[in-house]
Formats: C-alpha cells, structure tokens, sequence
C-alpha cells in the first residue's frame, strides 16, 4: 500500500480500499469508505483541529451532523471530477510570492516577491534571516505544514494562540502563521496569510500552488487552497523528501526510543489517522454527547407522541368495529392490509371521507 498520508486519505475519500500486510502482533487488513456520509466525516475531521479531533471534543459534534446530513456532497465525486495530468513535464519553481506570513514580511508591510527562474538555488543566511521561513511558505503553500523549530512540521490552520506583553500578561491573541502586529490594537484585527507558488515547465507552460487562511478574532479560520493538477506529484515529493525528514526529531533515541510501529506513523503523517480513530472512540463513549443525541433531542417525547396517537387510532377504529393489525406496521399497501384486517372484501370497501 501507499504509505504517505496524502496518498492513504486520497484514497479513502474517492472510495477506494487502502489494504495493509501483516506487520508483528497487528494482523493484515483493508478498509473502505463505502458510503458518502463516511467519506464526509473523514473530509471534515482531517480539517478540524487535530487536537480536538484526538479527543473527541464535544464542540465538534454540531458539525459532525451537519455533514452527516449534507447529502449533496460527496468527497469522491469531488475527486472524480478532478482533472489529471497525463503528461510527463517536469516543474521548476520559478516564483514565490507571500503576504502577511511571518518571518517573510511585517505587518502591513508590502508583499515578499521572489524570482528564482527555476534554477537551483542554495539558501544561506544568518540565524532569523528568514531562512526556514521561506521553506516554511513553501512547504505550506504546496501542503499545509510549516516547520516550528523544535517541533518540526505542523498542519497550520490559522489557529489564533495567546500573545502576552513584557510583563508576561495577555493581551490578545493572533495566529502563529502570520507576521505579528507592532501595536496591541491591530491583535483584534483579522489576520490575513497567502502565499502563491509559480512553476515552469521546459515547454514554458506554467502552473500554480496557492494557500490562503483569514483568522479573524473571533470564530475559526477560512481557508482557501487552489493547486493545479499538474503538480500533485510535487505534494508527494514535499511530504516524502521534507515532511518525513522533518518528523525524525519526534521520534527520538535511546530511552525516548518509540516502538518501530509508532516510528512509522510518526514519519509518515499516519498519526493522524490513528488520531482520528482514537477521537471516534471517544466519541462513542456512552458519556458523551454523541451518544446522547437522542436524548438530547427529546426522543422520549417523540416516542410517547407516537404511541399516544396509536392509542387514539385505535380507539377511533374500535368505536367503527374496525380491527387495526397487532403489531401495527406500514407496508406498501397499507389500505388492502386494513380492509383485511378488517375482514371487508375490497369491493365492500366505501370512502365515507365525505
């Protein structure tokens, strides 16, 4: 099987089976996301906060429902329609251009525009140069991730953490991804964060990767991603040749060693999946609110509706000497099973509605 992430969730959401071999004491299996409502939780759990997401967080649960009833989306039609490349090209990059990501520009600033033709370029600078953060635009623009020192890649979703003054107290907040503000005034302002990417191919034609997030104080951030189809491979090239490298510090030696099999994970990007699985359990705690949705919804009342009406139903029919069915059922043809019921002949049958 593919063992990037990108590869593995593209597959789950158009549909198709991811089928794993026996690996130690975890036996040999496959899954498959066979229905819409499953391939739209997925779409939307591996945009929601990760952390949230591993614990199951019960602030997710409304928009769980709601693209569980979406049924005018489906995340493999999506991919369906998708165009592809057929041809071979290969894809320099010859432009980087960036507003409001820090470390790139300031605040309010004019946007960073680099030329690079497309050659091979060696990045060299002093240490708050810019230096990982030009790789960090570049690798968000194409993936999502940026690198954090000390930590490697993270998915940057715009997030908003707490900014605290000299004296070590909060004063607002504003997202890590963006150029910080000088006066604590513009921390209520909404941060605003692109970055567009430009190759070549040696037939002159050009394509673009383009990522944009809007955090604004209030509420969770916008996203907006536009990649041309010519360069999906270049995806699987930054997750395999900077993604995987990057996650080496997590895994750790000696006796901060992980087993082989959280190594792979880790490496991969798989953990999030196994984030995700960890969430749905939590989930399905009989705690949670998940499970209490009936409850929660009044179905006790619903219920007790329902069985009050048969009741009357019942009742009404007994004063015209007219035997309902016991278990009471809908069928297709509900009124040939009353008039049976009933023992009338349908020929006896008369509307008296009137």
């Amino acid at each position: 099987m593919s063992a990037s992430f990108s590869e593995v969730t593209k597959q789950l959401l158009a549909g198709q089976s991811v089928a794993w071999q026996k690996f130690g004491d975890h036996k040999a299996g496959s899954i498959r996301l066979e229905k819409p409502e499953q391939r739209r939780l997925l779409e939307f759990l591996l945009s929601a906060d990760t952390d949230k997401v591993a614990s199951g967080d019960e602030s997710l649960f409304s928009s769980l429902v709601a693209v569980w009833e979406n049924k005018e989306h489906d995340p493999a039609n999506v991919a369906a329609a998708a165009p592809t490349s057929s041809d071979n090209k290969s894809w320099r990059l010859t432009r980087v251009e960036a507003s409001g990501f820090g470390g790139l520009t300031i605040f309010g600033g004019k946007p960073f525009d680099l030329y690079v033709g497309g050659h091979n370029w060696c990045l060299e600078g002093q240490n708050g140069s810019g230096k990982t953060s030009l790789v960090s635009a570049i690798l968000w623009a194409l993936t999502g991730y940026r690198i954090r020192e000390h930590e490697g890649p993270v998915l940057e979703r715009g997030l908003r953490e707490d900014v605290e003054g000299e004296d070590g107290k909060r004063i607002g907040t504003w997202p890590p991804l963006a150029a910080y503000p000088t006066k604590v005034a513009d921390l209520q302002k909404s941060a605003d964060v692109s970055v567009r990417l430009t190759f070549a191919s040696n037939d002159n034609s050009t394509v673009t990767a383009f990522r944009r997030i809007v955090s604004a104080p209030q509420g969770d951030p916008t996203s907006e991603e536009q990649i041309d189809p010519a360069i999906v491979d270049a995806l699987r090239l930054a997750e395999i040749g900077i993604l995987m490298p990057a996650r080496i510090t997590k895994i750790g030696f000696g006796k901060s060693s992980l087993t082989l099999y959280e190594a792979v994970k880790q490496l991969t990007g798989l953990d999030r999946l196994s984030d995700i699985a960890d969430g749905c359990a939590a989930f399905g705690a009989a705690n949670r609110k998940f499970m209490k949705y009936a409850k929660d919804n009044r179905i006790d009342l619903h219920e007790n509706r329902f069985h009050e009406n048969i009741d009357k139903a019942k009742q009404l029919a007994n004063e015209f000497d007219f035997a309902l069915p016991s278990p009471l059922t809908l069928e297709a043809r509900i009124d040939v099973s009353l008039k049976e019921s009933a023992r009338l002949s349908p020929s006896h049958w008369t509307d008296n509605s009137s």
